[in-house]
C-alpha cells in the first residue's frame, strides 16, 4: 500500500478510536491466491471441517474464486468448501468454482422475503 494512502487510513482509524471508543482492524492481502506463500495450517487441515461461503458471488477481482483458491491452498486443503448462492449467478464462474473443488449449491431467489432478509439467509443454508 502506498505510504500516502496508508497515512490517510491510519488517520481515519485513529479518528474511529476516539469517536467510537472501539478498535478497527485491517490487513492488506494480495488479490490473487498464487501470490500468498503460506504453507497449509495442519490444525485446520481436517476432513471433518467445512467452510460455507454464502450469498451473491463477488466478481470484482474474481474475489469469490480467489477466496476458494486461498482456502484450498493455505487453510483447508483437504476440507470441504461449499459455495451457496443464487441460481441466476454466472454459469462460467460457478463452473470455475466447481473445477477448483468447491461444492456449489444454487437456489432460486425467494419470491417473498422475511424481515431482515431471513428468507434469503435460511433457504440457501438449508440447501447446503
Amino acid at each position: 500500500m502506498k505510504p500516502f494512502l496508508k497515512n490517510i487510513l491510519h488517520t481515519l482509524v485513529r479518528s474511529i478510536y476516539s469517536i467510537q471508543g472501539s478498535f478497527l482492524s485491517f490487513t492488506t492481502r494480495p488479490i490473487h491466491a498464487e501470490h500468498i506463500n503460506q504453507p497449509p495450517r495442519p490444525v485446520l487441515a481436517a476432513k471433518k471441517l467445512a467452510v460455507i461461503i454464502q450469498g451473491p458471488l463477488k466478481h470484482e477481482h474474481s474475489f469469490t474464486i480467489e477466496t476458494v483458491k486461498l482456502y484450498k491452498k493455505t487453510l483447508l486443503p483437504s476440507s470441504a468448501i461449499i459455495v451457496s448462492t443464487w441460481e441466476d449467478e454466472d454459469s462460467t464462474t460457478l463452473q470455475t468454482l466447481r473445477d477448483l473443488g468447491a461444492h456449489v449449491v444454487t437456489a432460486p431467489y425467494p419470491k417473498t422475503k422475511a424481515s431482515c432478509t431471513l428468507t434469503t439467509k435460511l433457504f440457501p443454508c438449508a440447501m447446503a
